[in-house]
């Protein structure tokens, strides 16, 4: 079975582990990001798949997610390490960003931002607590789920360096 989405026939219904791959629901410098279900629970999760070959490595930032436990921060299940491709398991966000909402809705009335803004402080106080500080905080970066605003987790969330 290849680990690789790349290696994966489009015919194929994909499979890897214990994961059923769905859809691409992101992409970026460093990887792309799949929609996922975990076939012994059915539930969905977000992998996040990294090539090995490439110049970033995302050892500190699963580190970091491990170290995080917070309603409004992006949950960290597990990794999964091949010999070309390291998958990132983690928690989806099943409403999209909220760049995205934004554009849909247009504006927000000021209760809905009041809560979403209390949830990102919250998160953000949660980070900065354990010296963690996230470097591209932006509303493509906050992440909706059915009943509260997720922070993402991803190669921007650093910990503090100690002088």
């Amino acid at each position: 079975m290849p680990h690789d989405f790349g290696a994966i026939s489009p015919i194929m219904e994909p499979h890897f582990d214990h994961y059923q791959l769905l859809h691409t629901i992101g992409k970026g410098t460093f990887g792309v990001v799949k929609l996922a279900r975990y076939i012994i629970s059915g539930v969905e999760v977000a992998v996040k798949a990294i090539d090995r070959q490439g110049a970033y490595r995302p050892e500190q930032e699963v580190e970091t997610m491990k170290s995080l436990n917070h309603p409004n921060i992006i949950k960290f299940y597990q990794v999964i390490d091949t010999k070309s491709t390291i998958f990132i398991i983690m928690e989806h966000a099943s409403r999209g960003s909220l760049y995205e909402y934004l554009q849909h809705i247009g504006r927000m009335n000021e209760h809905e931002a009041w809560h979403i803004y209390r949830q990102l402080i919250s998160a953000i106080h949660s980070c900065h607590q354990k010296d963690i500080i996230h470097r591209d905080l932006k509303a493509e970066n906050v992440l909706l789920d059915v009943e509260t605003m997720k922070s993402l987790n991803h190669p921007n969330i650093i910990k503090f360096y100690q002088v």
